[in-house]
């Protein structure tokens, strides 16, 4: 909309924005604007859909022929620069756990429902809201290929289409819900932020403070945050999209947190000396290697096959540091780690429930419907 304005105005105008409206309305602001752009992006885009492709008289046979050979499928060769199929196993598996089991943005959220099943039915409807992504996210995509063929950045193709064929009005409510559905990645990695510094270095040292204070100084890590994103957002314009830049970082500097909480969860022999020492070694080795890799190509490897590496030493680290320490004490550690008795426990829990609010039905029946629409782009 101003592209004779330089990037920097727009990247502080917007941190600015969500910033503000974090230190003053805290989470329940994060969430509410969150639920307000979410609808509205979904609406905008089986608008845009749906407007776009009547220019094709809704030949749905066209899709793949658009899409072109590389365009239609998840499974490409082992060399292909974007989705190489090898890499589904060895970065997007652990990539996705992350996203979906530890990103802190994520948990904060789950941990803020109601009861453990609201929590739980919340991340299985975040799940099931993917799925229509493909008709309305990607197969805009594919539509904004054919119509501007010449798009200098393919980030450019959303909004586009937008300026392409919604009229004025309500091109202007959804451009206000992208604009906002960008601050809700930054206001989300605010909050949770400062949550994460201020609960757990501030409040467990020595030192009592007020909740007054508290909030005092959750309110000041979240502007100090704000101008570290502004400093490093420039960092991102180097790649070609922003969900490169996304999955290529996280896959470099999370998965030591991958590993940690999968042995953490699923192994009672796992100690607290292998997991300081498996993120203290690897998280910082892991922002060299994504600067080496994905900043300064002097390694040329693909993200996803990077990330695999990072997994894998990170695993390693953390079982061999495990066997060289003691153990911990059992009765410490059987609250927190997965068993067969919890298994047997939660099964008498849900026993009474109807099918539709059991979880583990939900969740089955996610991932069949999941399958359903992967399996045909095979």
């Amino acid at each position: 909309m101003w592209p004779d304005t330089h990037i920097m105005v727009h990247i502080l105008i917007i941190a600015l924005l969500g910033g503000i409206y974090v230190i003053l309305g805290g989470l329940q602001a994060v969430m509410i604007t969150d639920t307000i752009q979410g609808p509205i992006l979904f609406l905008a885009g089986a608008v845009i859909f749906v407007m776009a492709f009547a220019d094709y008289d809704f030949q749905w046979a066209l899709l793949p022929e658009l899409a072109g050979d590389d365009g239609w499928t998840v499974v490409r060769p082992p060399g292909d620069e974007f989705l190489p199929w090898p890499g589904l196993f060895t970065g997007a598996i652990w990539l996705s756990f992350y996203v979906w089991v530890t990103n802190h943005m994520v948990v904060q959220k789950v941990l803020s429902a109601k009861s453990i099943d609201h929590g739980r039915w919340g991340a299985l409807f975040a799940g099931l809201m993917q799925l229509p992504l493909l008709i309305l996210v990607i197969f805009p995509g594919i539509l904004a290929r054919d119509v501007f063929e010449e798009l200098p950045e393919p980030d450019m193709a959303f909004p586009a289409l937008i300026f392409e064929f919604l009229p004025v009005g309500l091109r202007g409510f959804v451009v206000a819900a992208l604009i906002a559905a960008l601050m809700s990645t930054l206001d989300s990695v605010l909050n949770g932020s400062a949550a994460l510094v201020v609960n757990d270095w501030i409040k467990t040292s020595r030192r009592e403070f007020t909740e007054r204070q508290l909030l005092f100084m959750s309110r000041g890590f979240v502007a100090l945050f704000m101008v570290v994103a502004i400093l490093w957002a420039p960092v991102i314009t180097t790649f070609d999209t922003l969900v490169e830049f996304f999955q290529s970082f996280l896959g470099y500097v999370t998965m030591p947190l991958v590993a940690v909480l999968l042995g953490g969860i699923f192994w009672k022999r796992a100690t607290s000396t292998a997991a300081f020492v498996t993120f203290a070694g690897w998280l910082p080795l892991g922002i060299i290697a994504f600067f080496l890799t994905e900043i300064s190509d002097v390694i040329e490897i693909h993200f996803l096959y990077g990330t695999g590496i990072m997994f894998a030493v990170s695993v390693s680290t953390f079982v061999v540091v495990t066997l060289l320490t003691q153990a911990p004490a059992q009765d410490k550690v059987e609250s927190t780690t997965w068993s067969r008795d919890v298994w047997r426990t939660e099964s008498k829990e849900l026993a009474g429930k109807p099918w539709y609010l059991n979880y583990r039905y939900l969740a089955i029946a996610l991932f069949v419907f999941t399958i359903a629409i992967v399996v045909p782009f095979i």
